[in-house]
């Protein structure tokens, strides 16, 4: 062995541990959930748990996934939460089912006349 091995090792492990955080952070679900939370008052902390350091949110209570770790819905029924929606929960291209009321208190505008998701997207007050 040369006296540059030792520093070989050292500085692909360097690398590899760099870029394995990249990838730890950029999961855009979670970042879409993180934002969410981030806007929300949640007296009770029932949303401790929502972690943004995590691979991904599959292991968030209110938060189900699918086989394939996409956010598939997130039920914050009877949370006590106030705040409002954000563009970014757009970002869960999976979400089939997302509750918030009889607990949401919603600061902003009135959702009655969605009728489709792109109109809610459009709707949202930011």
């Amino acid at each position: 062995m040369t006296m540059g091995s030792p520093w070989k090792i050292l500085v692909l492990a360097a690398v590899a541990s760099f870029f394995s955080a990249l990838v730890v952070s950029s999961n855009s679900e979670g970042d879409a959930l993180h934002s969410f939370r981030r806007s929300l008052l949640d007296p009770d902390n029932v949303l401790q748990s929502w972690d943004p350091t995590l691979v991904n949110p599959c292991t968030w209570f209110h938060v189900t996934c699918d086989r394939n770790n996409r956010v598939i819905r997130v039920d914050l029924g009877n949370s006590n939460l106030s705040g409002r929606l954000v563009r970014e929960l757009g970002m869960l291209e999976h979400l089939q089912y997302l509750k918030i009321e009889d607990s949401f208190h919603m600061i902003g505008r009135s959702f009655t006349k969605i009728t489709s998701r792109e109109t809610f997207w459009r709707s949202l007050a930011i």
